[in-house]
C-alpha cells in the first residue's frame, strides 16, 4: 500500500497516522532511518482491522501489526497509554482507545529523543518533551517520571548514550539510580541484547561508563565495576586505574573491528572487555620499587571471566575468549622471543601427555582466529593513553599501520614515529605508542605469513596405517607431531622475513 493511500483512507475514517520513535529521531540528526514505525489514533482495533484487512497483528497485549508501506514491512500500532501494575521490566496493563492522543502515546515513550512524532498529513512535528532540542544538546534525558517504571531503560539509556556519544541528564541519572533493585528482575537475555547492541555501537564505553555514572554497573557487571578500585603503575599505564585501560581497550577494539575484517565482532569485544579482569585478585608490589604488580593476572582472569561468560549463556564463546583472556600478554612482546617450537605450540595447539592419553591444549587457530586475537591484543596496547582525546588520531594511525605493513610492500618506520610526534607533541609518549604499534604489526604479520604458509602442510606418515595402531587423542598428538616440525621450519621463516621487511624499511 502507498503512504498517501494509507493516509488517506485513515482520514476517511476520521484517523491520523504518525511517523514516531527512531524514524523521527535519525531524520532529525540527518541519518537514514532503519525502519519506519507509524503510530494510529482516533481509531478502534475493530475498525482498523477491517480498514486494513492485510494488516497482520502481532501484538498479544495490544495492536500492533506489520503492514507493507511504500514496500517496506513496517509496524504500525494503534496508540496507547500504559500503567505500573506490577515491578519489572513487564509489569504493565496496556490500555488502547480512540481517544487516547499521539500526546499520550508519546509520553509512555522512554527518552525525549524518541517521544517526538510527524504527522503523516500535515509533515508537522509533534514535540511536546523537546526531545530536538536534546537531540542538539546530545542529552538523554526521560521523558517523564515513568520511566522509573521499566527497569530495562536504565540499560536502554547507557545504550543510546554509546550509539550516539551522549551524555543522560542528572534528574534521569538518579532515575536509573533508583531502579537498582529491579534491575535483577530482568532476564539475562535482556541485559545481554542491550550489551552486544552497545557493543556494536560506536562508543561502547560509554555504555559501562553511564551504567557506573548511575552506580548500577555492579549488578549485571561486578567483576568489570570493582576494576576502578586497582590503580596501575604510570610507568605502563598512564591512563590510571583498570577500569580507565577497560574502556579504552573497548573503545580500541570496537575501532579496529571497523577497519579490519575481524572473524566474530563479539568474541573480540568481549575478550576487550574481560582481558584484565584477573587484576581483581592478584594485586601486589614491586619487592624493590614499591609499584604495584599484578603477576600472572591473565591465568587468574580466566576462571573469573568463564563464570561471566557462563551467567550471560555466551557458552558457545568460551573457547575463544577464555584463550584471549590467557594470553594476551603474549603478544606485547614474549611471542617473537619464543622458540620456535613453543611458538608453533602457541599458535596451532599443543598435546600434553594425562596418563596413557593425551590432552589437546588450544592455541589461536584452534579456538579462535588470528585477527581476532590481534585485536584484542592491539586494543591492549593502544588502550593505555593518558590523554583519551588521543585515542581516536592513534587508532586512525595503528589501523593505516596495520594495513600498509606487508613484507612485500615499502613501509616507512620514520613516517609512523613524525605521526606520533604531531599527535603527542611529547617524545617518550610517541615512543611508547610506536613501540607498541611496531610490536603488534610485526607480531601480527608473523602471525599472517606464518598461518598462510602452514595451509600446504601434511602428514608424512601414513595415516591409514597409524589408525591401526593408536585412537582418539593419541592418534592426533602423532599426527601433530609429525606436522610439527615442518611448521616449526615455516615459523622460522616467517619470522625471517618480517625482520628483513623491518631492516629494509629502517634503511
Amino acid at each position: 500500500m502507498q503512504l498517501d493511500t494509507f493516509v488517506s483512507t485513515l482520514k476517511a475514517n476520521n484517523a491520523k497516522g504518525y511517523l514516531v520513535g527512531g524514524a523521527v529521531r535519525d531524520s532529525l540528526m540527518g541519518k537514514v532511518a532503519k525502519d519506519n514505525d507509524y503510530c494510529i489514533t482516533g481509531i478502534s482495533q475493530e475498525t482498523f482491522e477491517s480498514t486494513f484487512p492485510s494488516a497482520e497483528l502481532q501484538g498479544k497485549d495490544f495492536p500492533v501489526y506489520r503492514m507493507d508501506i511504500d514496500g517496506e514491512y513496517c509496524e504500525v500500532a494503534l496508540a496507547r497509554t500504559e500503567r505500573k501494575t506490577s515491578t519489572g521490566h513487564k509489569g504493565f496493563t496496556i490500555h488502547t482507545s480512540p481517544t487516547v492522543t499521539i500526546e499520550e502515546d508519546l509520553a509512555r515513550r522512554d527518552f525525549t529523543i524518541n517521544a517526538m512524532a510527524i504527522d503523516l498529513e500535515t509533515k508537522e512535528l509533534i514535540d511536546p518533551f523537546y526531545g530536538q532540542e536534546d537531540l542538539n544538546c546530545s542529552l538523554i534525558r526521560a521523558t517523564t517520571q515513568a520511566f522509573s517504571e521499566d527497569p530495562l531503560r536504565v540499560y536502554r539509556a547507557a545504550r543510546f548514550c554509546a550509539r550516539y556519544g551522549f551524555t543522560v541528564d542528572y534528574e534521569t541519572v538518579q532515575m536509573m539510580k533508583s531502579l537498582k533493585a529491579e534491575l535483577s528482575s530482568l532476564s539475562i537475555e535482556r541485559v545481554l541484547e542491550e550489551t552486544n547492541k552497545a557493543f556494536m555501537a560506536g562508543t561502547p564505553s560509554l555504555f559501562f561508563r553511564t551504567l557506573k555514572e548511575a552506580e548500577v554497573l555492579d549488578v549485571h557487571f561486578p567483576e568489570i565495576d570493582c576494576l576502578s578500585e586497582f590503580e596501575q603503575n604510570p610507568e605502563h599505564h598512564p591512563e590510571g586505574d583498570v577500569f580507565r585501560h577497560t574502556m579504552q581497550v573497548v573503545d580500541a577494539a570496537r575501532y579496529l573491528c571497523d577497519q579490519l575484517p575481524a572473524d566474530s565482532e563479539l568474541i573480540v569485544m568481549y575478550s576487550a572487555l574481560l582481558h584484565d579482569v584477573g587484576k581483581a585478585v592478584t594485586k601486589g608490589a614491586h619487592p624493590i620499587k614499591g609499584t604495584v604488580t599484578y603477576i600472572s593476572h591473565e591465568a587468574a582472569g580466566v576462571p573469573i571471566a568463564e563464570k561471566f561468560l557462563d551467567r550471560f549463556n555466551l557458552k558457545s564463546y568460551k573457547k575463544a575468549i577464555l584463550f584471549n583472556v590467557s594470553a594476551h600478554m603474549v603478544f606485547h612482546g614474549a611471542f617473537t622471543s619464543m622458540r620456535l617450537p613453543k611458538a608453533v605450540d602457541f599458535v596451532e595447539g599443543k598435546f600434553e601427555p594425562d596418563g596413557d592419553s593425551y590432552i589437546r591444549k588450544p592455541g589461536i587457530v584452534s579456538s579462535n582466529h588470528i585477527l581476532d586475537y590481534s585485536i584484542v591484543c592491539i586494543a591492549d596496547a593502544i588502550g593505555r593513553l593518558k590523554q583519551p582525546r588521543k585515542l581516536e588520531p592513534v587508532l586512525k594511525l595503528t589501523a593505516n599501520t596495520l594495513t600498509t605493513f606487508r613484507y612485500r610492500v615499502p613501509f616507512y618506520i620514520k613516517g609512523l614515529f613524525s605521526e606520533l610526534i604531531k599527535i603527542f607533541r611529547d617524545y617518550d609518549s610517541a615512543d611508547r605508542v610506536y613501540k607498541a604499534i611496531l610490536t603488534a604489526a610485526q607480531h601480527k604479520a608473523i602471525l599472517e605469513i606464518y598461518h598462510e604458509d602452514a595451509r600446504r602442510v601434511t602428514c608424512s606418515l601414513d595415516i591409514e596405517e597409524l589408525k591401526t595402531k593408536y585412537q582418539g587423542e593419541k592418534l592426533g598428538y602423532v599426527i601433530h607431531s609429525d606436522k610439527r616440525k615442518q611448521r616449526v621450519s615455516i615459523m622460522k621463516e616467517s619470522r625471517a622475513k618480517v625482520n628483513e621487511y623491518l631492516k629494509t624499511t629502517k634503511e
